[in-house]
């Protein structure tokens, strides 16, 4: 809502909760408080507006993480068209928001998602449509409508993605990415490499099926936990084993800044974003906790360029058994308990070789040289012999390749994405279509560690009960 009108009185608002499709990003927000009044105050749009109004003037945030109730005068929500409301009535907000006597519409307010679809995207799309490996029609970029596929507390599934070598191990206590993420890393630390970094050689895709904790959604209302990286089973962000501990072990989201790179996905992907700016569809990564995943191995002992490593050793017996992770053990869907939050399937693979039009990598980038350089001594060659490399910084382009060729071209990041996105399809059409994560943590607010649990609303778990302190 714009603005709140209070009979005979001024407010002062209490509540630092910011709006889930707020403009101010993360940087500017983290470290906000509960005694510093609102942080984004840009106006929003659609029942997602109404949603967080509704959140806010029934104390959703202040009633929920403290258990507080008090009354609230009359008020008055400004709000934009009355298009606004879509499928949730005027009746309806007026009979569920406690407080809230009178709508006033105001249709002249203009749209803060206007121009969303920029014109930069708009030709990025079209030249990537002409360019990409698919022999389908790649689709045209929609208008983000800042909302996430599934509001609330409820389960969602999408696709997660890995790049890595031909070693498996289970998708716990690890990073991964949306598609648009996964390239996006590959271009920067897989094939700038020669050979490739960490003999990563594929992309392997996951179906996720996710619902955070209750305890979660009753403090911040999003369904993305944030993002805590993890480096050889362990995570190294700070306070990963405090967000844990106080609301179990929940998958999270970061957007990736596009400053180094012109990865997007078609769908708008982050609330953390100026409406209508290219950061709205910026890649994701995503973290996946596991067991005990704030022990294990340290940074000196990660050797460098090593396919395997034993990712357990450093976890002890104790943290392993009261910090189980969030994966699902059963298999099945997803309880929103603290230790199954998630469920994985796999969902097939492709490989860089093919993605790229490599039929032999090791020749590729190895014995093609000696070969060459055999041809020139013995006068079969007369041009100097290049070392292939699929992609080279300083050229921002590859040598005997050129698929990974305009790191920051919207146009060329696309097609890749478009051709993985092929690749995909024709090697599993058995996979359905999903919906795409998208990421609406807010922030993570100052000593809310030290608050007590709101189980409202929440299935029994009797971990709460053991959880380390």
């Amino acid at each position: 809502f714009d603005q709140v009108e209070l009979e005979g009185q001024e407010w002062e608002p209490l509540l630092s909760c910011s709006c889930p499709g707020g403009s101010s990003s993360s940087q500017r927000r983290r470290g906000g408080s509960l005694e510093n009044g609102y942080q984004d105050e840009t106006p929003h749009r659609g029942p997602r507006a109404l949603t967080w109004a509704v959140a806010v003037t029934s104390l959703g945030c202040l009633a929920g993480l403290a258990g507080v109730t008090f009354g609230l005068p009359s008020m008055k929500l400004s709000l934009g068209d009355e298009g606004d409301l879509n499928d949730q009535s005027a009746e309806e907000l007026l009979g569920n928001v406690p407080g809230v006597t009178e709508l006033a519409f105001d249709p002249t307010r203009p749209d803060p998602l206007a121009g969303v679809k920029s014109a930069d995207l708009a030709e990025a799309a079209a030249l990537a449509a002409q360019d990409a490996a698919a022999d389908t029609e790649a689709p045209a970029f929609r208008a983000a409508s800042m909302s996430p596929r599934t509001w609330g507390a409820s389960e969602v599934s999408f696709y997660a993605y890995r790049a890595q070598s031909a070693a498996h191990y289970p998708l716990e206590n690890v990073n991964a990415a949306d598609l648009a993420g996964a390239m996006w890393y590959l271009h920067h630390e897989v094939v700038a490499a020669t050979p490739r970094k960490y003999h990563i050689d594929r992309i392997r895709r996951f179906k996720i099926t996710m619902l955070n904790t209750r305890e979660f959604w009753n403090v911040h209302h999003a369904t993305f936990a944030p993002f805590f990286a993890f480096d050889g089973g362990r995570c190294t962000t700070p306070d990963c084993g405090n967000f844990y501990r106080q609301y179990g072990f929940l998958v999270g989201c970061q957007a990736v800044s596009l400053a180094e790179g012109a990865y997007q996905e078609e769908h708008a992907t982050t609330s953390q974003c100026e409406p209508g700016t290219s950061q709205c569809y910026a890649p994701l990564w995503l973290s996946f906790p596991g067991p005990c995943p704030d022990e294990g191995l340290q940074q000196q002992e990660l050797a460098g360029n090593q396919e395997t490593l034993d990712v357990s050793r450093g976890k002890s017996s104790d943290c392993l058994s009261r910090m189980p992770g969030g994966r699902c053990k059963a298999g099945g869907p997803p309880t929103g308990t603290p230790d199954c939050t998630y469920s994985v399937e796999e969902a097939g693979e492709i490989l860089l070789d093919e993605l790229a039009g490599i039929d032999d990598y090791n020749d590729f980038w190895n014995t093609s040289y000696y070969e060459c350089q055999k041809q020139f001594s013995t006068g079969q060659r007369t041009e100097p012999c290049r070392r292939h490399k699929e992609y080279d910084g300083h050229l921002d382009a590859g040598v005997g390749n050129h698929f990974w060729d305009g790191k920051r071209d919207p146009r060329r990041c696309q097609a890749r994405i478009r051709a993985a996105e092929a690749l995909f399809r024709s090697k599993y059409p058995q996979w359905p279509e999903l919906s795409k994560a998208f990421c609406d943590f807010d922030t993570i607010y100052a000593n809310e560690f030290t608050w007590p649990a709101n189980h409202t609303g929440a299935p029994e778990s009797s971990w709460w009960q053991s959880r380390p302190q």
